[in-house]
């Protein structure tokens, strides 16, 4: 009735739920000329990308009939036959494939037409996506798995603390930065700044931070690498067997009940992981913030960092999402930047915010100055 339907029939007869006898999870197989099947569907690529397509569509070894047919018998036409390929612009290169299209499908993406996806573009030396972990990439993204498990079991066993990480964690995947960065000025200063952005007074200094916002956009990297996410079934992700040169299939993941309760965790799951949407929002508003409130700076970066780790708390990323994150961010922030009118509208939007602070602070006797301010206050101190 629909091409998923259709799939999912060719795959049951593929095994007839005969178990599995053999080894599971082996790196794919596919014969020499087997390529040629794909030859109408595909005719203007390669036989080794045909071959790449089939490898990435085969069901798991192991079933009867398997060990003798050179990979033929793991061959699975229907879901090859749906598969939309994304190429790198000089199309050596397979950067994507999804299943379950209508019809077979090459798109070539423009590697000039996202600053993003280039400037990350290191991470292919770990990953391929739609194929999977590459040699040089196995031990760096073990580390990546390993520090990932670490960082949100440790965070999973202060819920319910007076310090829950957890909680933190989902108060800042709101991506509210009024709601999270306040607290970096200090609990007098914050007060005074997010009281001021919550009440419409510093609208200058919310159209700045707006702007930043808009300065970076990860979606098309997280296409382009397509890296699942920690929790999920990484070998088959997204109807493509990948070859995780046997790291883990899921890694051991505590989930937030908040953040579970919302759908976040299954809303999110069939998107790519690399770069860290969430992190790079915190980093435009983060450098932002900081470029116009130099005075908190280390404070202000801090606690985006913080806002970034906490991705990896929830389970959702990797670090390597984040630090991928730290980088578009911070390019969204340089480079808007470089352009006069956005320097004029920072300008106005410091004014406006150190003003209306300072007079905050003169009122509570804390200081006729935001130096003094601070240093009575204790902001950046204790």
């Amino acid at each position: 009735t629909d091409r998923a339907s259709a799939i999912d029939a060719y795959t049951a007869r593929m095994t007839y739920g005969f178990e599995q006898i053999g080894q599971k999870g082996q790196a794919p197989k596919v014969p020499d000329n087997a390529g040629n099947l794909l030859i109408t569907a595909f005719p203007t690529l390669t036989d080794a990308q045909r071959k790449q397509i089939l490898a990435a569509s085969e069901i798991d070894s192991g079933y009867p009939l398997d060990s003798t047919s050179e990979g033929y018998q793991r061959i699975n036409l229907a879901k090859a036959f749906s598969a939309k390929v994304t190429l790198s612009e000089d199309k050596s290169t397979i950067l994507g494939i999804t299943f379950g299209n209508s019809a077979p499908s090459v798109k070539v993406v423009s590697s000039s037409g996202d600053a993003v996806t280039n400037l990350l573009s290191d991470f292919r030396k770990y990953w391929t996506p739609g194929v999977g972990v590459t040699d040089e990439g196995k031990s760096v993204l073990q580390h990546d798995d390993e520090l990932t498990e670490e960082i949100n079991q440790d965070a999973a066993k202060t819920a319910g603390t007076a310090n829950d990480q957890t909680a933190r964690a989902y108060s800042d995947s709101k991506m509210d930065s009024t709601l999270t960065l306040y607290d970096a000025l200090g609990p007098v200063i914050g007060k005074y700044y997010k009281e001021g952005m919550d009440q419409g007074k510093l609208a200058k200094t919310s159209r700045y931070l707006k702007d930043m916002d808009e300065s970076a956009n990860t979606g098309t990297a997280k296409n382009t690498y397509s890296h699942p996410r920690p929790y999920v079934d990484r070998v088959n992700y997204n109807g493509t067997t990948l070859d995780l040169k046997g790291l883990k299939a899921t890694l051991n993941i505590t989930k937030t009940p908040a953040y579970q309760s919302d759908g976040e965790y299954d809303g999110l799951a069939a998107s790519g992981s690399f770069p860290s949407g969430h992190t790079t929002f915190a980093f435009t508003q983060g450098a932002g913030l900081a470029s116009i409130l130099p005075e908190f700076g280390t404070e202000i970066m801090t606690r985006v960092s913080e806002a970034g780790n906490n991705r990896i708390v929830l389970g959702v990323h990797y670090p390597l999402d984040i630090l991928g994150g730290h980088i578009a961010g911070q390019y969204g922030v340089a480079t808007a930047l470089g352009n006069q009118n956005v320097k004029n509208e920072a300008s106005q939007a410091r004014s406006e915010l150190v003003g209306y602070l300072t007079d905050r602070c003169k009122a509570d006797g804390n200081g006729d100055t935001l130096d003094k301010c601070i240093a009575k206050t204790g902001a950046t101190t204790t």
